[in-house]
């Protein structure tokens, strides 16, 4: 009976946000047309044809890595297996299968993450291969990233290594925020200290009163080949692009084409873009 009551409540949630998704259809269709060129235009209102979709995708990709995939799979099954996660979305595999692309295609050494989930485990699996050499993942739910983890744990019983996810609060944007806007603007309240080779942002959970978040620049995460990819959260991407082409190097927003919602960013003098523009032409713009 509860089972049933959170997905009804997670169905009405959907409907209720079905208006915005319609006008943000009209609105990306109208600015594609008059700037000619394409836009993110992600269909929300059709969410199942384009999952569907994705995973046509996705099997095309399957012989990559096809003991992952059944991860990612089993990974879904047992957060279904819980009466607290059994809402939760089911794992993104095109998105990921583009990340895993991505981050082998710029030789990224070093990833963190803002919101764990599916892709905390494709992160972990490259750091067990020993395909990267460090990982953090960074969540505001303690709860999340619990079940995250101990499912991983659960998949890797005979080569787990330790997984940290970093849980803390989110805090507005204050004065050590270097210029940015600060209304509306959200950061985690953890400073990794560090700067990474890539930067996946799918967190923090924004709202009316946090529209956007800014950890990698607020907390110079960024040196000059670092590849940030942003799931969704248009706001966060508009804002970190504007505040990162401040500096001397030009940054370089790439939209992902249907049925993906990803943006990526690539500074103008990465080795790699050149060889990026030629591979991954088909499926970004």
């Amino acid at each position: 009976m509860k089972l049933q009551m959170k997905r009804v409540k997670y169905f009405l949630s959907k409907l209720i946000r079905l208006p915005v998704h319609i006008y943000n259809e009209i609105r990306f269709s109208i600015l594609e047309s008059l700037s000619k060129k394409s836009v993110v235009t992600y269909s929300h209102s059709n969410s199942e044809r384009a999952h569907r979709l994705r995973y046509s995708f996705s099997s095309m990709l399957y012989s990559l890595n096809p003991a992952l995939i059944e991860k990612l799979e089993s990974f879904d099954s047992m957060r279904n297996e819980s009466l607290e996660t059994a809402t939760s979305f089911k794992s993104d595999l095109y998105d990921l299968c583009q990340i895993n692309a991505i981050v082998k295609h710029f030789n990224s050494s070093s990833i963190i993450e803002y919101g764990s989930g599916a892709s905390t485990l494709l992160f972990y699996d490259l750091l067990n291969k020993k395909m990267i050499r460090k990982f953090v993942s960074v969540d505001e739910s303690e709860f999340w990233a619990t079940s995250t983890k101990s499912i991983i744990q659960s998949l890797y019983p005979e080569s787990y290594s330790t997984l940290s996810i970093e849980t803390c609060s989110v805090i507005p944007l204050d004065s050590k925020a270097k210029g940015i806007n600060l209304a509306y603007g959200v950061i985690y309240d953890f400073d990794p200290n560090d700067k990474f080779d890539f930067i996946y942002i799918d967190g923090p959970e924004l709202n009316n009163k946090f529209k956007f978040s800014m950890d990698p620049y607020v907390y110079d995460l960024i040196h000059n080949d670092t590849i940030i990819m942003i799931d969704g959260r248009g706001k966060t991407c508009d804002e970190l692009h504007k505040n990162l082409n401040q500096s001397t190097t030009k940054w370089l927003r790439f939209n992902f084409s249907y049925p993906s919602d990803d943006t990526l960013f690539v500074s103008s003098i990465n080795p790699r873009l050149e060889l990026f523009l030629e591979k991954f032409s088909n499926i970004c713009n």
